[in-house]
């Protein structure tokens, strides 16, 4: 598929060629006698960037039954916003719980590409802040 739109940085217009979901190529847009086809709202930008989730899709990064697989929904649903880093987020708990949850989200983020790429890092909340 082919789509036209305007990089976010400078309103200049390229022509994207999208392969399944991905962009595969992005080029300078040449055919100026198709400048009326681009649509004025569609953007291209890199990434967002989510530094404070703490949860997505049903899923809850402080919640107790918290997994590795239930972390992947999460980052899944996530992508498909246009976000690709964000860091999950735990609020103020008992040290154990934290414990608990730092290892539940270290697992899915060493054991699952899709994680391990778009977390990196953890935000704590709360008196972690400063002693």
């Amino acid at each position: 598929m082919i789509l036209h739109a305007k990089l976010i940085e400078n309103d200049q217009i390229v022509t994207l060629h999208i392969d399944g979901e991905k962009i595969s190529r992005i080029e300078p847009f040449m055919d100026r006698s198709g400048v009326e086809k681009v649509d004025p709202d569609l953007y291209v930008a890199p990434g967002f960037f989510d530094p404070q989730v703490s949860g997505f899709a049903g899923v809850d990064f402080n919640g107790q039954d918290l997994t590795p697989k239930g972390v992947r929904r999460a980052a899944q649903a996530i992508y498909k916003t246009g976000v690709t880093t964000f860091f999950p987020t735990l609020i103020t708990t008992s040290s154990d719980r934290l414990i608990h949850q730092l290892k539940i989200l270290k697992k899915a983020m060493e054991e699952d590409p899709l994680i391990s790429m778009m977390c990196k890092g953890i935000h704590l909340e709360g008196p972690y802040i400063s002693p």
